[in-house]
């Protein structure tokens, strides 16, 4: 079963996973529940979202309250939720929808306090541009997606029976590459992933299998994988002078030669993270 680990959740789910493309051009898109111990943490969360008592009267709908004058606080409540100032000028690549849980499959990348000073190095490089750290560092294995509740536990099942044929291996990082999202909403400096075989496509085919069963988009077709460091609103390539390009691609190379051992990064897990919650699927160990 899926281990369920205690996550500490951000004020916008898509921060950590946007839909990437290289700077020379964009990159392309490409069974039933079991009853088990899942099923606890979902009647768990529906008690948490929906159990609580309330001794007021159950709210009219939006169209019945409009017509004598009162507000739609559903409608309200969705115009919050995408409020760009709410999530440090963020645009989401779909709206929020109150039940849908914001959800993407990823691979964690270990914190160490020499990457973090090597982002600071980035961010000084980059003034007066304002730019932000990434948190969660993670190798994006999907799209972020909008899922319903109740797919959590089909969802997790699906993932779980994927990766339990899938086999770990070893990511090497490579040198330094700039991005913006498919909606040129976010600029990205990133360090590139690379791999001897071809694990990770491997990965991200096992992902889209299982959230086609949901009519959930595919991955790209020609994926770049990558970590993103740092980010800025909208689309500044264009403002970042040649001089401070070549100095970052200078950092990056003496960062990942002097610390070698933060040059590689071991996967012997994939995660799903679905709203608050998240969840770890082992992979094989060897391909004995």
């Amino acid at each position: 079963m899926a281990a369920l680990v205690n996550y500490s959740g951000s004020s916008s789910d898509e921060e950590s996973d946007e839909e990437l493309t290289r700077q020379s051009g964009k990159r392309r898109a490409s069974d039933g529940t079991t009853q088990g111990p899942l099923q606890k943490f979902v009647k768990k969360n529906d008690t948490a979202e929906n159990g609580q008592c309330k001794k007021s009267s159950l709210p009219l709908p939006g169209a019945i309250r409009g017509m004598f004058g009162a507000p739609d606080t559903d409608s309200d409540s969705r115009d919050k939720g995408d409020n760009p100032e709410q999530h440090g000028g963020r645009v989401r690549s779909f709206p929020h929808v109150a039940g849908n849980w914001a959800s993407y499959v990823f691979i964690p990348v270990p914190p160490d306090e020499r990457l973090k000073s090597f982002v600071d190095q980035i961010l000084v490089c980059l003034r007066p541009l304002n730019f932000e750290r990434m948190d969660n560092l993670h190798i994006s294995l999907s799209r972020t997606v909008s899922i319903r509740h109740h797919w959590i536990q089909p969802l997790t099942e699906s993932l779980k029976e994927q990766f339990q044929k899938q086999y770990s291996c070893i990511c090497d990082i490579g040198p330094l590459k700039m991005y913006t999202n498919d909606e040129k909403t976010r600029t990205f400096i990133s360090l590139e992933v690379n791999v001897d075989d071809t694990n990770l496509v491997e990965y991200t085919s096992a992902v889209d299998s299982c959230f086609k069963q949901f009519n959930l988009p595919a991955f790209y077709q020609n994926p770049s994988f990558h970590i993103s460091l740092v980010w800025s609103v909208g689309d500044v390539m264009g403002q970042i002078p040649d001089k401070t390009k070549s100095k970052l691609h200078v950092l990056a190379g003496e960062f990942l030669s002097t610390h070698t051992d933060l040059s590689v990064i071991p996967v012997d897990k994939v995660y799903l993270k679905t709203g608050n919650k998240m969840f770890a699927f082992h992979l094989c160990n060897s391909h004995d």
